[in-house]
């Protein structure tokens, strides 16, 4: 690596990971001085960069960043369920917005015909197309998310909860969206804070957003299609 200066952890792992348009993590990176242990006993390398609180751990694998430390201090059949209840939270994190849009769009055949005229009833007096309707909701969850890690500590768990709830009740108010895309947008965000590794959450928050594209545009072909590239 011929640069100047590397200051952090997170500089030397864009020089030295494979493919750095891949929006996966391919270098598991951590805090955890136990984690970093547990993995150099199963043989991987720890890389360490002065003045970084940072570990990059490699090779990594996709189960690495599913699993959290604390699981291996669990007796196994607490972990167990605690790992099945991640993986539908990842999968709903990733798909929901999309299948909402796909099924809404062009499945309804799926959807029972009281929740369909339930949805239809929602939806009578909003404005927007569906598409523009859940990426309004998208966009602003992201900043309420964003803008609560950026205040100050005592106050930013306090901004996005209240945020949250005022901006939801004032929207679906105002006929801006329906009542049920706040429900599908809120198990989403939800479902996102049950992934235990920060890079793979920045990970599902980009393929979140490429699946509404793929759901809106090609329904459930779309998703499918997505779904086969990404793996």
């Amino acid at each position: 690596i011929d640069v100047d200066y590397i200051i952090d952890a997170g500089q030397l792992e864009q020089f030295i990971e494979d493919k750095t348009y891949i929006v996966s993590p391919m270098i598991l990176t951590t805090e955890r001085p136990d984690k970093v242990a547990s993995l150099l006993f199963e043989g991987r390398i720890a890389i360490l960069v002065s003045g970084s609180p940072n570990a990059l751990i490699v090779p990594a694998v996709f189960p690495d960043f599913m699993h959290s430390t604390e699981d291996l201090y669990m007796r196994y059949p607490y972990s167990a369920l605690i790992r099945f209840f991640r993986i539908p939270a990842l999968i709903l994190s990733i798909l929901l917005p999309g299948l909402y849009l796909a099924i809404v769009l062009f499945h309804q055949e799926m959807i029972p015909t009281d929740l369909l005229f339930a949805i239809a009833a929602a939806r009578e007096k909003v404005p927007f197309p569906l598409f523009i309707e859940l990426l309004i909701m998208e966009i602003s969850f992201e900043i309420i998310r964003e803008a609560s890690l950026r205040t100050p500590e005592p106050v930013g768990p306090t901004l996005g909860i209240v945020g949250t709830l005022i901006l939801g009740q004032a929207i679906v108010s105002a006929s801006v969206v329906s009542p049920i895309l706040i429900i599908i947008v809120a198990l989403t965000g939800i479902s996102s804070f049950a992934v235990a590794n920060y890079s793979l959450n920045y990970t599902f928050r980009i393929l979140r957003f490429i699946y509404i594209f793929l759901g809106y545009f090609a329904g459930f072909f779309g998703i499918a299609g997505g779904i086969f590239v990404n793996l």
